[in-house]
């Protein structure tokens, strides 16, 4: 992810997934109580499962989560707590749509690992919850705190058919890495960290079985409640790739191929039971809709987006330049974008000239730009827009560039062209802190220039993604 954003804003409810996956001997009955307590929704909910049938069959009066401890046991207080946690956060009505299927996605992984270690014959169950919960934490929290571009990776990963890929692309690693470095961060047990890590089945060669077992059933759960979830696969498609996956898991998971329909219908049952629990309503709307579904032979419905499509000419433009190796070709697919993405009639790209010591043309969409090429236009100290917008790296919208009072702040050369744009935006193109270059969008007439939350997002994915091309941009240095 850019820099540790998503690591300085985490929430309470990630601070309270790390704590509560420790194992026994790191959490006392009363710190883990402590951090139940602290959600008093899930507190409630937390005591209210408690004193089921399910979790406590003798009907023993239970009133707080260190006596549920006592009663239930420290494992289950624990899972539960993490159930109810995920559900509360994947019911949350205010949260994004990709969120919640983020969360519940993490908590079917952890009720299908607990039943396939069940029928493992493994000895904790409730630690490959954990585990499989756990191994989704990347996405749920890129989906949580960078959704607009957790969005714009997913668009990616549909056309390329590469996850990981795709993420790289927009955050410069995958989802398991940010999980893994994260959680690594937190201290969790090496048993559990193992099992949440980017690692090829040569690297737990040597590994001892429990070990090897967690990696594999949590891998194998998170996998299959992917396809669950997958809106894309068709129901006749579902049937075949979980045959796949589960014959890929034959050699340490031989009753797989026998007992998928079960494993699943335990984990809609349970999901189903969490949700009678926590109060029903759209906490079912994601997870048990599309167990239900898949276990009739349905296809799935394709949920409503959650916010109108980004501009489709930016998003392809900065699928395009990702691939692109060659910066100036990477720059030309930009420009023409950008260009169509804004209807705009100029947009030009002047990149720093350490021989000129200024700014200077280098490419550029529609004829105003023409009788610029190679010239020096502005100096990083210039104290004009220009020079604000690279020195600050700041982007300048000019709404009225014939307005007597932004005459002062624009360079000559601008103000005597006479095709010269008349609205026009100026966009930073930089590279650990330096901007390197900047581009001009720009239109004939004055406008008021607005820019929708969607056109901001890959703007500044497309922007990242020429600076990162720049060749040398790492070791430049500026006067």
């Amino acid at each position: 992810m850019r820099d540790s954003h998503a690591a300085t804003c985490l929430s309470d409810l990630v601070k309270i997934i790390h704590a509560l996956s420790c194992e026994e001997l790191s959490v006392s009955v009363q710190e883990l109580a402590e951090l139940i307590e602290r959600d008093s929704a899930v507190l409630a909910k937390v005591i209210g499962a408690a004193n089921t049938l399910g979790y406590n069959p003798g009907g023993i009066p239970i009133t707080s989560v260190a006596q549920a401890i006592h009663v239930i046991g420290f494992a289950r207080v624990r899972t539960l707590a993490m159930s109810l946690l995920l559900l509360e956060h994947s019911g949350r009505t205010t949260s994004a749509e990709e969120q919640r299927e983020m969360a519940t996605l993490s908590l079917c992984s952890g009720l299908v690992a607990q039943t396939v270690a069940t029928r493992a014959g493994f000895f904790d169950p409730d630690q490959a919850f954990v585990c499989a919960a756990l191994r989704n934490f990347g996405r749920l929290l890129l989906s949580t705190f960078l959704t607009e571009e957790f969005r714009t990776a997913r668009r990616i990963a549909r056309m390329s058919y590469d996850d990981d890929e795709a993420c790289r692309t927009i955050f410069g690693l995958t989802p398991l890495e940010l999980g893994f470095e994260l959680l690594h961060a937190a201290r969790l047990p090496e048993i559990i960290l193992h099992a949440v890590r980017s690692a090829p089945p040569k690297a737990l060669q040597h590994a001892n079985w429990p070990v090897r077992d967690l990696v594999t059933i949590s891998t194998f759960s998170l996998r299959l409640c992917e396809l669950v979830m997958d809106t894309t696969v068709t129901a006749e498609r579902f049937h075949a790739q979980v045959n796949a996956l589960a014959a890929s898991h034959q050699h340490a998971l031989p009753f797989l191929g026998a007992e998928i329909e079960g494993i699943l219908h335990y984990a809609e049952q349970k999901l189903a039971q969490f949700s009678r629990g926590a109060g029903g309503g759209s906490y079912t709307r994601i997870g048990v809709d599309r167990l239900r579904r898949r276990l009739r032979g349905q296809d799935l419905v394709s949920p409503a987006p959650a916010s109108p499509p980004a501009d489709d000419h930016l998003f392809a433009a900065l699928t395009a330049v990702a691939k692109t190796p060659r910066h100036e070709k990477a720059v030309q697919l930009a420009l023409e974008g950008i260009r169509h993405a804004f209807h705009a009639r100029d947009v030009l790209y002047c990149a720093h000239d350490p021989g000129l010591g200024g700014f200077r043309l280098e490419q550029h969409v529609g004829a105003f730009g023409a009788a610029l090429l190679q010239r020096s236009l502005f100096r990083r100290d210039d104290r004009n827009v220009f020079g604000v917008c690279v020195s600050r790296r700041e982007n300048v919208l000019i709404h009225d560039a014939t307005d007597q009072r932004i005459a002062p702040y624009l360079p000559a050369w601008l103000q005597r062209a006479a095709a010269a744009p008349k609205s026009f935006i100026l966009l930073p193109v930089h590279h650990r802190q330096v901007a390197h270059a900047l581009i001009l969008i720009g239109w004939a007439t004055p406008r008021l220039i607005t820019l929708s939350p969607e056109k901001t997002s890959l703007l500044r994915q497309l922007l990242a993604q020429l600076g990162n091309s720049m060749p040398g941009a790492s070791s430049t240095r500026e006067p």
